[in-house]
């Protein structure tokens, strides 16, 4: 799977997550872009993520985000071992 790949599901899961279809996500994109993102829509999110893409995010990778990009960059190394 591609990033582009990656980023593409990853946005229809944010649409979903924060009820907002207007939502285009990039590498730099954080909690401070979106209003909705409480600790209880990430959590939901991730949640939403690993059902998506078939692995358990580790606390240790969560606490390593702080943009979207970061989240892209562990599921292409889990997915794709890059």
């Amino acid at each position: 799977m591609t990033e582009e790949e990656i980023y593409k599901q990853l946005n229809e899961l944010f649409v979903k997550v924060f009820k907002r279809s207007d939502i285009v996500i990039n590498a730099e994109t954080s909690a401070r872009d979106i209003p909705e993102w409480t600790s209880l829509t990430y959590m939901t999110l991730v949640f939403e993520i690993e059902q998506e893409f078939g692995f358990k995010i580790k606390l240790k990778d969560m606490m390593m985000w702080q943009k979207v990009g970061d989240m892209v960059q562990t599921i292409n190394k889990k997915i794709n071992g890059n």
